[in-house]
């Protein structure tokens, strides 16, 4: 609830404490039309300002829940995005083995590491190397 649902709030309690203690005054003195009439505007207050309670619980909680239903449909998207990357990322990408100690050269392919591309691996793990062969196979 925000401020100005609050000023209204308390505005409308006001108004309707003041009502009642006239028609109090009122019934006191035996005017009971009056009394009548400033009783049933109190009773109009006190539903006028649950009716803004109300109002504003309501825009709250529609507030959250679209705020709600927006991340929801966020985290659908990512994970379905990172769930295509595992599955299409290994098909597309190319490992190489890693140059053994003092060669700067890929068993491989005879490549250097730099010539990689952005999609392609390395790796010290000899049964998941998935390049083709050597460099002039590629060229040709």
């Amino acid at each position: 609830m925000n401020n100005i649902e609050r000023a209204r709030m308390v505005g409308l309690t006001l108004t309707g404490l003041l009502l009642l203690a006239v028609a109090c005054v009122y019934a006191q003195s035996a005017v009971w039309p009056v009394a009548a009439l400033l009783g049933v505007g109190t009773i109009v207050c006190a539903d006028a300002a649950l009716n803004v309670q109300e109002k504003a619980r309501e825009l709250h909680a529609a507030t959250h829940r679209d705020l709600a239903t927006d991340w929801a449909e966020v985290q659908a998207s990512v994970r379905a995005a990172l769930a295509d990357e595992m599955v299409f990322a290994p098909t597309s990408t190319t490992v190489h083995a890693c140059p053994p100690d003092g060669s700067g050269l890929m068993p491989c392919c005879g490549r250097t590491p730099f010539e990689l591309g952005a999609l392609e691996r390395l790796t010290e793990h000899g049964p998941a190397v998935t390049c083709p062969g050597t460099q002039e196979d590629d060229r040709a």
